[in-house]
């Protein structure tokens, strides 16, 4: 039996697996295990919340006077610059190097509205948006999958202010984990 040869150029391609996301928010309380050190950064933020009766600044929570608490989580923090009513136009002050998505591109300096993926910067934007505007902080699992590359993580956003009043930064930690509860991801 001859092998029947098909050209090139009439090859279907392989389908691509579409940018998909899921998310879930975590109550506060219910810290998972594997996230402890993202725990202990948020008991450092509710510590300056009632130590100043308000919203705390990003001194009360600087990286360098609290070294030991920030260790582990280095290369995956954020500090977005939150202080215009669109999030589109909210900025990385700093993007943790430690992130690989969108094949390590540095976002510093960049606003959320550069990044690349719709699906994603809807997704960031609305969370981070969600934590300007009611001043209280978030906690997510993440699964995602962007340009072929997929990964688990969960997030902590704490709302920072310059006033004590009004959110004006967010510190984002990130801890790349497995997410199982989270399931397949949809092609």
């Amino acid at each position: 039996m001859a092998a029947t040869i098909i050209p090139l150029a009439t090859r279907r391609p392989e389908p691509l697996p579409g940018n998909a996301i899921r998310s879930k928010r975590l109550k506060l309380q219910d810290f998972p295990a594997e996230d402890e050190h993202m725990q202990r950064i948020y008991a450092c933020w509710h510590a300056a919340l009632h130590l100043h009766c308000g919203m705390p600044t990003r001194k009360d929570v600087d990286l360098f006077d609290h070294l030991d608490l920030f260790k582990p989580s280095m290369g995956y923090l954020h500090i977005i610059d939150c202080d215009t009513d669109d999030p589109a136009n909210y900025s990385f002050r700093l993007y943790g190097s430690g992130i690989q998505i969108f094949q390590s591109k540095n976002f510093t300096h960049s606003r959320l509205s550069d990044i690349p993926c719709l699906t994603y910067r809807q997704e960031i934007m609305a969370d981070y948006h969600t934590v300007r505007e009611s001043g209280t902080p978030s906690l997510h699992v993440i699964k995602t999958r962007l340009d072929w590359y997929t990964t688990t993580y969960s997030r902590l956003v704490l709302p920072l202010s310059q006033n004590r009043r009004d959110v004006t930064q967010l510190l984002v930690a990130v801890h790349r984990r497995p997410v199982p509860e989270l399931g397949d991801l949809p092609w």
